[in-house]
């Protein structure tokens, strides 16, 4: 058995491989060795097979080439980008039973597998990020030589990510800035540069209005008037959230003006509200005065 391997592998040609323009290594089967007359006929195969099952590819860089016994490993180092999809499309010599197709990151890690009985096998994957990453070809059963040919194509657009959650933003703010405070209504949204909202505020009570922007809100600015547009305070915050605080020394309608300095985008602002009375603490209560202690009746005079 084994002086017949050795005269199989004895034939071999030896040829260095091209991995996108960087160099081939692993164990296993690192020696890559093809037999005279096979490249065409495997080439052919690669190819018609990435035709059936990665139509619109283009071929990227030359195709890659190995050789092994049962077990018998190749490893190909290959720079992939996250804009791209790719097919490794791999096809071995008819003495080859079984061949697998492994991928791994550049963090170690196993990204996509694919193998099958036959000397035929197709990979694909679309990377997340840009880097090198490590491609295994094994022979599962049998023995010869084999080729794989990289195929790519434009990446399918990656869906926009989802929308902040504005309101959680905003009721975290107000838990940090103001601890205890319950919030007043419903939370108000805008997009405008500028926009405006009315709230009745009460004496014996402090009032937060907390406002928190998208990350394309770049600064904002918060401003709040009485019933006759006189500026109660303002607060101005290079930054996409702002916090403004007031405690009324009366009853009354107030207006709530928020303006986007630089950037554009949603906001949602909330108005929390706490007692003062409920913050004082509570009077001492009143001590009982001591009871008068009875004197004693002096001595008659001898």
């Amino acid at each position: 058995m084994f002086k017949h391997r050795h005269s199989f592998f004895a034939g071999l040609a030896l040829v260095a491989s091209a991995a996108l323009g960087c160099g081939s290594g692993g164990g296993g089967g690192a020696v890559v060795m093809v037999p005279a007359g096979a490249p065409g006929d495997l080439d052919g195969a690669v190819q018609a097979q990435a035709a059936a099952q990665a139509p619109g590819t283009t071929p990227v860089g030359a195709i890659l080439r190995g050789a092994g016994g049962r077990g018998g490993r190749t490893e190909f180092h290959l720079q992939l980008v996250d804009d791209k999809c790719y097919w490794f499309s791999a096809a071995g010599d008819p003495g080859v039973g079984g061949l697998g197709l492994y991928l791994w990151g550049s963090g170690y890690f196993r990204v996509a597998s694919a193998g099958g009985k036959g000397p035929q096998a197709v990979l694909m994957h679309c990377p997340r990020s840009t880097g090198m990453y490590r491609l295994q070809a094994k022979v599962r059963r049998g023995g010869g030589a084999f080729a794989v040919g990289v195929y790519a194509k434009a990446a399918p657009p990656k869906p926009p990510p989802p929308p902040e959650d504005l309101g959680a933003l905003v009721e975290a703010e107000a838990a940090a800035t103001a601890p205890g405070a319950s919030r007043v209504g419903e939370l108000l949204t805008g997009e405008a540069e500028r926009h405006q909202w009315q709230a009745r505020v009460e004496a014996g009570s402090c009032y937060w209005w907390v406002a928190h922007g998208e990350e394309s809100v770049k600064e904002v600015s918060l401003f709040l008037y009485d019933s006759k547009r006189r500026r109660l305070d303002h607060n101005k915050t290079p930054a996409r959230k702002v916090t403004l605080a007031y405690c009324p020394r009366r009853t009354s309608l107030v207006r709530l003006e928020l303006k986007v300095h630089k950037g554009t985008g949603r906001y949602k602002v909330g108005l929390y509200g706490k007692s003062t009375e409920a913050a004082q603490p509570a009077a001492p209560a009143a001590q009982p005065e001591p009871m008068p202690q009875p004197q004693p009746e002096a001595a008659p005079p001898s």
